[in-house]
Parts: structure tokens; C-alpha cells; sequence
């Protein structure tokens, strides 16, 4: 098995990637070359596991990769372990039909994972262009895993149009009641995930609004809260089994924004006696 991974030169010309942090560079690196990955960029890891191995804080790393994933450098099942680089193909395709038997066998014991499906159909789109003999590896090797990924791809869908439409009852509701109180319906920014309760009427996410955004950034003036509420979302969407409850989320995200107020306060120069300041 190749111990080498390729990467292209004009991944700094890239609209994203230059202007991402230098932690959320660093772990795509790290997860494109971590001894743990597979060559063909879908395999399963915790997170803890990648903390550990660059000698970094879980949290660090966990708020690193949220990034990437929200990039879209990165794509992460944390409840199956599962990680996805999806550009990995473009660059790193099978040497010939031998490899991908190979590849084959390792993409057999990755867990269950809507990944596996998002992997699936990137590997059929890269069949185009290649030799017949590739093509027909590629098919044979993988040709019993496609009924299985196919039917983990309807269930997917179905839980995404399922999500759609909580978020469609959600605006309904807002829009009535605001129709009730003879106000204009607010306009949502954006929606965070929560934890889904079934039976209770909960829907899975919670719709920011413009007024909200509004209150925040007075509250908190050295905050992009914009920017922080699209990080809270992609944690949230990394981190499924941390998210909060309809009742805690509020607190959730106030708790971030003051977090990040406190970092972004100057600290105060320190002047003597006579009000000038110290050298």
C-alpha cells in the first residue's frame, strides 16, 4: 500500500484554502498524511485519535477541522468515525486494476456511513476518461457494495428532505406568528442543529434571525458575529453528539460570542502616575 499522497501546487491559488487559519491548514494536511488514512482518502478515526497523534488539545483540533469541514476541505461522520477528503481522487487515482482490488477490500471494512456513499459516487465520476480495463475494475471490484451504498443514499435523502421540511414548518410558524402580532416575519440568518427529540414537536435546528444578529452584535462589538454563527453551525454539524437542546442553544451561542469578546478586548496600556504611557 502507497505510503505517499499527492498534492497539487495550486491548492494556493485555491479561493478557500490560502485564507483559512493556520490550524484548519495544518489538519488537512495532517488528515491527508496521518498514518491512519487510506489511498484513497475515505477511512474511519476519532478525532481523539488525530488530537493525539499531533500532541494538540482535543479541543483545538476539534474546532481546527470543524473549520475545514465547513470549507468544505473535510468531511466527517463522527458518529461512524468516518472521514472524507473529497478532492483526494482528483489527484490520487488507482495505478491499475491490482490496486483497486486492494482498495476494494480496505473500503469493505470502513463502517456504514453516508460517507461511503459520497465516496462511491466520486470514485464512479473519475471512471470517465480512464482505459476500459480501469473502468471494469473499478466496477467489478466494487460491484457489491453499490446496492448497499445506493439504498444508504435514499435514507440520506430522506433525512434531508425531512430536515427541510421542520425548517419549512419552522418559518411557517414564524411568519403566522408574526402575521398575529401584526409585525413583519423575521428574516432567518441562518440555522444551528440541535438535538432531536422525537414525539415532542422539536424540530432539529434552531433558526437565527436577523433581529437576533442584530442584538448580538450590540452586544458584543468586537465579535464578527456573523462569521462566529457560521462556526457555531459547523461545529455543531462536526460535533452531533454535543449539540444543545432548544432550551440550552441561546446560552450555547452567547457563551461563544462572550468567549470571543473577551479575546478581542485590547488590553489596556498601562500609564504612570502622570498619565503618560509606560515605555
Amino acid at each position: 500500500m502507497s505510503r505517499y499522497r499527492n498534492v497539487h501546487c495550486l491548492i494556493w491559488n485555491d479561493d478557500k484554502f490560502p485564507y483559512a487559519s493556520d490550524d484548519c491548514k495544518l489538519v488537512f494536511f495532517h488528515v491527508l498524511t496521518t498514518p491512519y488514512s487510506s489511498p484513497f482518502g475515505l477511512y474511519k478515526v476519532s478525532v481523539e485519535a488525530l488530537a493525539s497523534e499531533m500532541r494538540w488539545p482535543v479541543k483545538r483540533y476539534r474546532h481546527a477541522i470543524g473549520d475545514a469541514i465547513r470549507h468544505g476541505f473535510l468531511r466527517y461522520d463522527e458518529r461512524a468515525l468516518v472521514i472524507l477528503i473529497p478532492k483526494f481522487l482528483h489527484y490520487n487515482r488507482p495505478n491499475g486494476p491490482n490496486q483497486v482490488v486492494t482498495w476494494s477490500r480496505i473500503y469493505d471494512e470502513v463502517p456504514t456511513s453516508p460517507l461511503k456513499v459520497e465516496f462511491f459516487q466520486i470514485l464512479k465520476g473519475i471512471t470517465d476518461g480512464m482505459r476500459d480495463g480501469m473502468r471494469d475494475a473499478i466496477k467489478d471490484a466494487f460491484s457489491m457494495a453499490s446496492p448497499i451504498q445506493e439504498q444508504e443514499q435514499e435514507q440520506e435523502q430522506e433525512q434531508e428532505q425531512e430536515q427541510e421540511q421542520d425548517q419549512e414548518q419552522e418559518k411557517k410558524k414564524l411568519i403566522q406568528s408574526a402575521e398575529r402580532d401584526g409585525t413583519r416575519a423575521p428574516q432567518i440568518v441562518l440555522h444551528v442543529p440541535l438535538i432531536h427529540k422525537k414525539g415532542n414537536g422539536d424540530t432539529e435546528e434552531y433558526a437565527v434571525t436577523e433581529d437576533r444578529v442584530a442584538e448580538w452584535e450590540g452586544l458584543f462589538p468586537g465579535v464578527d458575529v456573523r462569521q462566529t454563527l457560521r462556526e457555531i453551525r459547523a461545529w455543531n454539524l462536526a460535533n452531533p453528539k454535543n449539540r444543545k437542546t432548544r432550551a440550552g442553544i441561546v446560552r450555547h451561542i452567547t457563551g461563544w460570542m462572550a468567549n470571543k469578546q473577551n479575546k478581542a478586548r485590547p488590553q489596556e496600556t498601562q500609564r504612570t502616575s502622570f498619565g503618560f504611557a509606560k515605555e
